[in-house]
């Protein structure tokens, strides 16, 4: 996870989905994380576990922006996605550009359909609970609309249980959007 958020010591992170909160043993000290998922099960769970490096609540999409929660360097959705239809989706998206500081980014990391999927992961993808596992080009059509620079990229996952394909996502605010609210600041001595 490290690798694909890059949260320093003073970074903000809100979790949506975050399960039993185990990737808060991923992050440096100092980061502040605030987890979110629809089991009381999993909070209670997170907050045994982690409740003294970070704190936890059951909400559920849709409900998520009327929070006072702050501003966050990331909003993670670490297989979420492919559990929500495309409206879910898209009101995820919307709520993640709520709480996402004017440089920040949502990343979800998606089962994904290819192709070129080989049987076997083709078969295991089949088998996840999530109803609604998509490909690439289909989460970036619901995201886009709503944190217009996306990136994508994708990653087996070799398991030793369950070889299967992950669609990596990053999205950010219209970084014309951050310009014209006078983003980045620009400075009369020509820096």
């Amino acid at each position: 996870m490290t690798a694909n958020v890059p949260a320093a010591p003073g970074s903000r992170i809100f979790d949506i989905g975050c399960g039993p909160g185990t990737n808060v043993e991923h992050l440096a000290t100092g980061v502040e994380y605030i987890g979110c998922d629809l089991s009381r099960r999993y909070i209670d769970l997170a907050e045994q576990k982690y409740g003294d490096r970070a704190k936890f609540f059951c909400g559920a999409v849709g409900e998520l922006s009327t929070r006072d929660l702050g501003e966050f360097d990331f909003v993670l959705a670490i297989g979420v996605l492919h559990h929500l239809n495309d409206d879910e989706v898209r009101t995820l998206c919307k709520e993640a550009g709520h709480f996402l500081k004017h440089d920040g980014a949502l990343i979800s990391l998606e089962p994904c359909w290819r192709t070129d999927q080989p049987p076997m992961e083709r078969f295991f993808t089949a088998l996840d609970r999530g109803e609604h596992v998509r490909r690439v080009v289909e989460y970036v059509s619901l995201v886009k609309p709503v944190l217009p620079e996306v990136e994508t990229s994708t990653m087996d996952v070799r398991d030793v249980r369950l070889p299967t394909n992950c669609c990596i996502i990053k999205a950010r605010k219209e970084l014309t959007a951050l310009v014209e609210s006078g983003y980045p600041p620009q400075y009369d001595d020509g820096r």
